[in-house]
């Protein structure tokens, strides 16, 4: 959010240049990672749509054969799902699971900011698309083998590390 002079006075998922995000539990800490929200009152509160797996020990694992359950999914679902009446084998799991306006299609997140002494605000939201989570990288790069240090420098020469699917743009006067 910038303000009527064009200075950000709100930003809450920023993506680096290295695919990290700003503010994303994970990013920070691969053990961990960030909740669903439903209001962000922070700018270290991100909007993660993501599946998070656990292992037997209920920790957080990037890799699919030690995987026992979802510790978290809130990916946006495709318009018809209905959350609370499919197969436990694709269910939603963690916060989204109650979020009343996570729907088939859809997902309300609202933001409540304090300290706003302006009276004219420009608001830009924007849905960005990983293909590949920072987390999950660092994960990776811990199998040092050379096909994964070729897949490194490939994907650290390549500018795609996420994607903007759709942004919305619009003015806020108090």
């Amino acid at each position: 959010m910038n303000d009527a002079r064009g200075r950000t006075v709100f930003e809450s998922g920023r993506v680096n240049a290295d695919g990290s995000v700003v503010g994303l539990d994970s990013d920070v800490n691969p053990a961990t990672f960030e909740p669903h929200y439903e209001l962000i009152t922070a700018p270290d509160q991100v909007q993660a749509y993501e599946a998070v797996m656990g292992d037997n020990l209920g920790e957080v694992t990037y890799t699919l054969l030690r995987a026992v359950d979802m510790m978290k999914d809130n990916r946006l679902l495709p318009a018809g799902f209905h959350k609370t009446t499919v197969s436990p084998d694709i269910k939603v799991a963690g916060g989204a699971l109650t979020d009343p306006d996570f729907t088939g299609g859809s997902d309300v997140i609202n933001f409540r900011l304090a300290g706003m002494k302006g009276a004219r605000y420009t608001v830009t939201a924007e849905l960005v698309y990983q293909p590949l989570s920072f987390a999950f990288l660092a994960d990776l790069y811990n199998d040092a083998t050379p096909e994964i240090a070729a897949f490194s420098n490939m994907y650290q020469a390549s500018p795609a590390k996420s994607t903007g699917v759709t942004t919305v743009t619009f003015q806020i006067k108090r």
